[in-house]
């Protein structure tokens, strides 16, 4: 690690009791330190009309990717099926912004 690194990781230490759990579960995530947490019966399914935990963490790997990565791949990375990704709406509308 240089100097920079180790000083962000300072910074993340300092404020990680002030984040929310997801905050924290999301950070974990795109470290590729855990797998998208699962509900307690196991799941990674959502009630309908509500956003899916592993959204927001999706859309931030597609944005840093700008686009480069595959839905396999992200998916992948989320712990999530293919299907779930794509079938979102609104990844689909999120991943059509950064293919143009």
């Amino acid at each position: 690690m240089n100097q920079h690194e180790i000083e962000q990781v300072r910074k993340l230490l300092k404020v990680w009791p002030k984040l929310s759990r997801r905050e924290r579960d999301g950070i974990l995530v795109l470290a590729g330190v855990i797998a998208l947490p699962r509900d307690r019966h196991g799941s990674h399914r959502t009630p309908h009309g509500a956003t899916p935990d592993w959204l927001p963490v999706a859309l931030n790997i597609l944005k840093d990717s700008t686009g480069q990565l595959s839905d396999r791949e992200i998916s992948k990375k989320l712990g999530i099926s293919n299907s779930s990704l794509s079938r979102n709406e609104t990844y689909r509308r999120a991943k059509r912004t950064y293919a143009t």
